[in-house]
């Protein structure tokens, strides 16, 4: 840079250049931290999607994504209070979707076939939890429409 010492407005040429490729230097690091927080942000998300199960009909946006695991972790939370309460107390009933790892036949199953059958169970609770939650809107629905009629 070649240093001008005119004054211009009363400020020197070269504190103007300096202080807007100062500005320039800070925006561009800003955005290269975005940028940086962004990609780490979407990688944290991709592994997130693997670790999840999903059926093909899901659209793994970040939210959906956010759901099925808030779901998952509550789905394995149940699963891991049942197996608690089966070794404690043989004559417990277990729930359907789990029944898979108290069968001594199967104990034997590799991790893989017992994570996709985990998996499996997953999904079958989340189509039992969606049908149940449309059946409850169903209901709220034509409850409203039966006290619309009433107050006709």
């Amino acid at each position: 840079m070649t240093q001008k010492h005119s004054v211009e407005n009363g400020c020197k040429i070269e504190q103007i250049v300096d202080e807007q490729k100062l500005l320039e230097l800070k925006r561009n690091m800003a955005n290269c931290r975005e940028r940086q927080r962004t990609e780490e942000l979407n990688e944290a998300f991709k592994r997130l999607r693997h670790a999840i199960p999903s059926i093909p009909s899901d659209k793994m946006s970040k939210i959906h994504t956010l759901r099925i695991a808030t779901e998952y972790i509550r789905f394995l939370d149940r699963a891991y209070k049942l197996m608690d309460l089966a070794t404690n107390n043989e004559n417990v009933f277990i729930n359907n979707s789990i029944k898979y790892f108290y069968n001594e036949e199967q104990m034997a199953v590799t991790t893989f076939e017992s994570i996709n059958q985990l998996r499996t169970n997953f999904n079958l609770w989340r189509s039992e939890l969606s049908t149940i939650n449309m059946m409850a809107e169903k209901q709220k629905k034509n409850l409203n429409n039966s006290e619309n009629e009433l107050f006709k």
